[in-house]
């Protein structure tokens, strides 16, 4: 009775944890529905930036997505990182997504690290963009902050937050999300 009085109080956390829409940049993480929490690759700069930690050598990716096959509704991305052995993995990231009448955009800058031989972390400083031709212009700068850990072989658990301090866009009253993030679908 314990273990499943866990098992469900688990569940319905992970439930309302995971409710937002994750930007699905990279290969992968489309593949997977966006769920790039835990893989160790260039496209962890927009999932989970511990992810990063482990890179070998200079990695780049670019990503191109058209929304609805409509070419002037669409959604880029490209990343890259430069890992140390010594120091950890530094990069740069920017997206795009929408059109020329109301469109978003990122633009990122992180920085992981292996702490231990189980538990890589990750920050990012991100500056937002949302551009609307009657509306005007609203930007805001945020923060992520993500950790994996291998408790056991294979077994990987891992953690993401972003806007720990609740930026909100200028000139509006409104906080962004990750939701705020995602394209206009």
């Amino acid at each position: 009775m314990r273990n499943f009085l866990t098992t469900t109080i688990l569940f319905f956390n992970c439930v309302f944890a995971f409710s937002q829409y994750q930007v699905e940049t990279g290969a992968r993480q489309s593949a997977m529905g966006g769920t790039g929490l835990i893989l160790f690759d260039i496209w962890s700069s927009y999932h989970n930036q511990a992810g990063l930690a482990d890179l070998e050598g200079l990695s780049a990716g670019v990503f191109y997505s058209s929304i609805f096959n409509v070419p002037d509704l669409r959604e880029t991305a490209f990343a890259l990182a430069y890992p140390t052995e010594k120091f950890g993995s530094a990069g740069i990231n920017y997206s795009y997504s929408g059109n020329p009448a109301s469109n978003f955009g990122k633009f990122g800058l992180n920085y992981s690290k292996r702490l231990s031989k189980k538990i890589t972390a990750g920050i990012q400083l991100d500056y937002f963009y949302h551009k609307q031709i009657n509306y005007g212009n609203n930007s805001a700068v945020v923060g992520e902050i993500g950790i994996i850990t291998e408790p056991a072989d294979r077994l990987f658990i891992g953690a993401h937050v972003f806007n720990p301090w609740g930026a909100k866009f200028s000139g509006i009253d409104e906080q962004l999300t990750a939701t705020n993030r995602s394209s206009h679908r």
